[in-house]
């Protein structure tokens, strides 16, 4: 008998629990859905008030789905107060639901999201190359480790210039470990970072992560840089320290009796750089222009001695240009020197990028040893880019209009004013300008 009444005191103590912790419960649920949102789809479950075990204050929580994430949004009340809770919750929710409908986010999405997003979408096109595939990801890795936690809705002018200064400083220290104590980071590597930047703002915009594009400041120190170009006697000068490389080349190799196959080699070089000098000195063309031209879209205008030109795949779309006497002379030699049918490249080295570092490295000697890249200030800078600038200036110096130069140049005629004919009649004397003015091109060809 005293079994008996001993296992029934045990099963009342053991049925007691259970039903205070189902009790427990269900006030924990009653706590936790007090308010709910009925028939509201946006928002999917709806509002709900919650105590943490590591807080004395309300939360409020409500689930949205947004395009790129969804999950629960939860925000504190900042009060233990019940009914407080209750009318703080209920304030926010409407607001929440009134800048829903007026299409603006409510989870703030981080550039490494959007970015992770842009990526993706990237590798899948089929005409761009694994290299340029590469590119982008590796820029992409290093604005991820600077910016890559940063909302993007508050990414401004002012965060893109800290952005400046903490890659300037991450640089600086990397080169300081390694030794190089004047180490500086170069304005174009940020011109490059900039450039992803700018696709991936882009790309946010057209799918509707961002309302608008993201102004960048300056990523330049110094303001007064100007674009070089060559004046009529730099230009004779580099004409003829080509031509005299040529016959040097020849000489050279009959003394020092070398292959054959090895001369023709670097003549080729020598006068490919030729031509395509006069091809950037006659036709403005920019270089990742003349990469693309091909045979058939180059035409011989016999009445009007010039080169129609047909340029695809431009950086401002397809246009024709017309090239000068020039470009008609180094299009027949680039024809029978390479033996060019109508779909060949008409610099194939550029396309296949073989020889493409001899062509660059071949200029810079051509600058050092004609004593044109010594003369140049420090804030000018002469490079292979100079030769669409001497057009420019050549043309603007023949009173050609501003206009009629842009849709040649596939530029726009701000461009023109602002980088070519702004310093145009400061940098240039008086007389250099009257002869320039009565030259006929056919004296700069050869």
């Amino acid at each position: 008998m005293f079994c008996r009444v001993h296992s029934f005191i045990e099963s009342f103590i053991v049925c007691t629990n259970i039903f205070g912790s189902l009790a427990q419960n269900h006030v924990e649920m009653k706590r936790l859905k007090l308010i709910t949102a009925k028939n509201d789809k946006s928002f999917g479950e709806g509002l709900r008030l919650f105590l943490n075990d590591n807080s004395k204050n309300w939360h409020w929580q409500v689930f949205v789905s947004e395009k790129g994430k969804r999950g629960y949004f939860t925000r504190t009340t900042n009060t233990a107060n019940l009914a407080k809770a209750k009318a703080i919750a209920k304030q926010e929710y409407q607001e929440l639901r009134w800048k829903q409908k007026q299409n603006q986010r409510i989870h703030q999405v981080v550039f490494r999201n959007v970015a992770e997003m842009f990526i993706k979408e990237y590798k899948r096109k089929v005409n761009i190359s694994a290299r340029k595939k590469y590119y982008q990801e590796m820029k992409l890795g290093i604005l991820n480790r600077f910016i890559g936690d940063w909302e993007l809705s508050k990414l401004n002018r002012q965060s893109t210039s800290e952005y400046y200064e903490m890659r300037r400083q991450d640089y600086t220290k990397r080169q300081q470990a390694k030794g190089n104590e004047n180490a500086r980071l170069s304005g174009a590597t940020l011109h490059s970072d900039m450039i992803t930047f700018r696709k991936v703002i882009s790309w946010a915009v057209d799918n509707g992560y961002l309302d608008k594009e993201v102004l960048i400041a300056k990523y330049r120190r110094d303001q007064g840089y100007q674009r070089g170009w060559f004046d009529y006697d730099e230009w004779q000068r580099i004409k003829t320290y080509i031509k005299q490389q040529i016959k040097d080349v020849s000489k050279h190799h009959a003394d020092v009796e070398l292959d054959e196959k090895q001369q023709e080699i670097d003549i080729w070089k020598w006068e490919q750089l030729y031509d395509f000098c006069m091809f950037g000195i006659h036709l403005g063309a920019r270089i990742d222009e003349l990469r693309y031209l091909k045979m058939r879209d180059c035409t011989i205008r016999k009445k009007t001695n010039d080169l129609l030109v047909r340029i695809e795949k431009g950086k401002t779309g397809s246009r024709e240009s017309v090239g000068m006497i020039g470009c008609v002379r180094a299009y027949q030699r680039l024809v029978k020197r390479n033996n060019l049918r109508e779909n060949d490249f008409l610099f194939p080295e550029l396309y296949k990028r073989k020889h493409a570092w001899h062509r660059t490295r071949l200029f810079r000697q051509v600058m050092k040893q004609t004593g044109i890249k010594s003369k140049t200030q420090s804030n000018v800078r002469v490079d292979m880019k100079s030769l669409r600038h001497s057009y420019a200036v050549y043309r603007l110096l023949a009173d050609v209009d501003v206009f009629s130069l842009a849709v040649q140049m596939g530029t726009s005629a701000k461009i023109i004013q602002s980088n070519y004919a702004r310093h145009l009649i400061a940098r240039m004397r008086s007389q250099e300008i009257t002869k320039m003015r009565k030259a006929d091109f056919e004296k700069l060809a050869d």
